[in-house]
C-alpha cells in the first residue's frame, strides 16, 4: 500500500462564514487559488461531479467529485489535475467562527503520495 500525507493550511478571514462560502463554491468566475479556473459542476450536492475549466471553458485543470456538502462550514471533495497521472487527494474546507472575529477557514489535504507532481 502507497503511503499517504495529510497537509493542513489555516488562515483568518474577516469576513462571515456565508461569504467564505459564496467565495469558495462560485460558479460564474474565476477562482485566483485555482490556477484562474472556473467551476463547472453537475450540482453542488454529495456525488456530483465537476471540473475546474479555464475562464472561455475550453480547458480542464482539475476534475473531481463533491463528497460533502455543508454550507456554510464544509465542502469535502476529491481533486484530481487532469496532466498528471497522480491519483486523487480529497480536500476539506472547513469554516468555523473565530475567537476575535470573523472566520477560520481551514483547508485540509488528504491521500497526498509524497514526490508527486500533486504534492509538489
Amino acid at each position: 500500500m502507497t503511503e499517504t500525507e495529510t497537509a493542513v493550511f489555516s488562515t483568518h478571514i474577516n469576513a462571515t462564514k456565508e461569504a467564505v462560502w459564496a467565495e469558495i463554491t462560485r460558479t460564474d468566475k474565476p477562482h485566483d487559488a485555482m490556477y484562474n479556473t472556473v467551476l463547472h459542476s453537475t450540482g453542488l450536492k454529495p456525488g456530483a461531479t465537476y471540473q475546474m475549466r479555464t475562464p472561455n471553458g475550453r480547458y480542464v485543470n482539475a476534475i473531481g467529485e463533491i463528497l460533502e456538502y455543508q454550507p456554510p462550514t464544509r465542502l469535502k471533495q476529491t481533486v484530481q489535475f487532469v496532466r498528471t497521472d497522480d491519483p486523487p487527494v480529497t480536500a476539506t474546507y472547513d469554516i468555523t467562527d473565530a475567537p476575535e472575529g470573523g472566520v477560520t477557514l481551514t483547508l485540509t489535504i488528504d491521500d497526498i503520495i509524497p514526490g508527486t507532481t500533486t504534492a509538489k
